[in-house]
């Protein structure tokens, strides 16, 4: 990939599935977590996320009182847990069987939904119930 901030490597066919030990080091489970919460901490739209469509549904949980926004956050964490495990076990587990194009397509999925959900989070803000 060129990095190119218009160009879209998963549509465009540019986007390569990383080989074990050839394009990344070695790294244990706690590096990687520990690097999963900088890339999180240093994104402006999880702040962004949080303080607009969070606390929306914080104020709506906070009529249950206390359990609905523990239910809400441990909902919205589980999901964000499934979100990021079923794409990342697909291509860690499926290295043998999964090509670059079908790895370049579950990226592109993954970002069309991404789309999506934003087109929802939009519409829902601009016909509130």
């Amino acid at each position: 990939m060129n990095g190119r901030a218009h160009d879209v490597g998963a549509l465009r066919g540019r986007l390569r599935l990383p080989r074990p030990g050839l394009d990344a080091g070695s790294r244990s489970d706690w590096q990687l977590i520990g690097l999963g919460m900088g890339a999180t901490l240093v994104n402006p739209f999880w702040y962004a996320w949080w303080v607009t469509v969070a606390a929306t549904y914080i104020v709506a949980a906070q009529s249950q009182g206390w359990p609905g926004v523990l239910a809400f956050y441990l909902g919205h964490i589980s999901a964000d847990f499934v979100w990021d495990s079923v794409p990342s076990g697909i291509v860690g587990r499926g290295r043998k069987w999964l090509t670059d194009r079908a790895y370049a397509s579950l990226i592109a999925a993954c970002g069309l939904y991404l789309i999506y959900l934003g087109g929802v989070f939009i519409t829902s803000s601009l016909n509130p119930a």
